[in-house]
């Protein structure tokens, strides 16, 4: 078998994308991921070039941007990590958008983000080597990156948390800069960040980026604007979906203790009045409407009717709990803070409403995030 130290030119590299796969026991499958995280990496390399390029006055008077390259690069690095037939269909739509392949042809670093999606497990890394070797930077370069890279896969490290130059300073950071200085509006903003943590080795949330690659092609063909509102979408959803995931552990331990005044209360029914039970029931509430926000955020498609109604029942309940706050008075509940160590369950339920309420605005906060962000999706059951 080819050992990597002689990986130097496209056919050393098909040979190692054919053995080591082979000799590692791994799948037809497992073997074109490999090929596509290479080929996917090379692509990256070199997007500056192109990205650089698209700013230029012929590709202007020509209506290219670099959205397509993104959108195939971004395709690539999820098919590499998270190979669904709706991720491969993306590739493929992604590889016959016509101004990709007009672009592609007038810059040939975009060759590997297409070999990425449409070649065999072996040829398409071995596209990406050549597309990337003839951008304007020295040959050997690359092969030393690709060399690393196949290095770390052997090694079983996860490639997409190591930095896009690992040997050398980036050859194309003059690029870069001269890209970031001229891609200021706000429709590249998270392109740019997107590159530079992809350059930094800084691992990605693949939730988001697969979503991203999913995004249908009348999308991404309406233009820059178009699919940054779509990007916001995403990352908002994500946002509040991991609000509500940590919320939901923050109070796991309140929600536990209300569970267990309910039950003291079912076996000594006098110890707790109705008040004191309401703020135990809008616990609950608070906790289930949370999981289901959880549950439609998690969706690709999220109901806006659902996460109306979520949000309306969050609000009520907290509502609930600033009530009872409210009658007891503050003293009172700093009183009961106190009297965390009282055995009465009356005390008990005065702290667990202090607590609640100390979390209270962060609550009602969410609620009302969530019930904007459902007024930006699509109208929707």
């Amino acid at each position: 078998m080819i050992e990597i130290e002689d990986i130097k030119d496209e056919d050393s590299l098909k040979h190692w994308l054919t053995e080591w796969p082979r000799e590692n026991g791994l799948d037809e499958d497992a073997a074109r991921d490999v090929a596509v995280t290479i080929a996917h990496r090379v692509a990256m390399r070199v997007l500056p070039s192109w990205w650089h390029w698209t700013l230029s006055d012929s590709a202007r008077k020509s209506k290219l941007t670099a959205l397509p390259i993104l959108r195939c690069n971004v395709i690539s690095g999820v098919e590499a990590t998270i190979p669904t037939s709706k991720i491969m269909a993306a590739a493929a739509a992604a590889a016959a958008y016509d101004a990709f392949s007009t672009a592609a042809t007038a810059v040939t670093v975009g060759v590997a983000a297409i070999a990425a999606s449409t070649a065999t497990a072996s040829s398409t890394a071995s596209a990406a080597a050549s597309s990337a070797a003839s951008a304007a930077f020295d040959e050997a370069v690359l092969w030393d990156e690709i060399r690393t890279d196949c290095e770390w896969i052997a090694g079983k490290q996860d490639v997409f948390s190591m930095p896009l130059w690992a040997n050398r300073e980036n050859p194309f950071e003059s690029r870069w800069h001269k890209v970031k200085s001229r891609a200021t509006t706000p429709e590249w903003a998270f392109w740019i960040k997107w590159y530079d943590d992809a350059l930094a080795g800084t691992p990605p949330n693949w939730e988001v980026l697969e979503q991203i690659a999913l995004i249908e092609s009348a999308v991404w063909e309406a233009g820059p604007e178009a699919v940054s509102e779509r990007i916001a979408l995403i990352t908002e959803k994500y946002e509040l979906l991991s609000e509500v995931q940590a919320t939901r552990v923050s109070l796991a331990e309140l929600r536990a203790e209300a569970k267990a005044l309910a039950q003291r209360s079912h076996n000594n029914p006098p110890e707790l009045v109705d008040t004191d039970m309401s703020v135990i029931r809008s616990v609950e509430i608070i906790w289930t409407e949370l999981g289901q926000a959880e549950e439609e955020l998690e969706k690709p498609d999220p109901s806006p009717s659902r996460l109306r109604r979520i949000s309306a029942a969050l609000l009520e309940a907290c509502k609930t709990v600033v009530m009872y706050c409210a009658e007891l008075g503050d003293i009172a509940l700093k009183n009961a803070a106190k009297e965390v160590g009282s055995t009465g369950a009356k005390w008990t339920i005065r702290v667990l409403a202090a607590s609640y309420a100390a979390q209270n605005p962060g609550i009602q906060s969410l609620a009302v995030r969530i019930f904007e962000f459902a007024g930006k999706l699509p109208n929707l059951p």
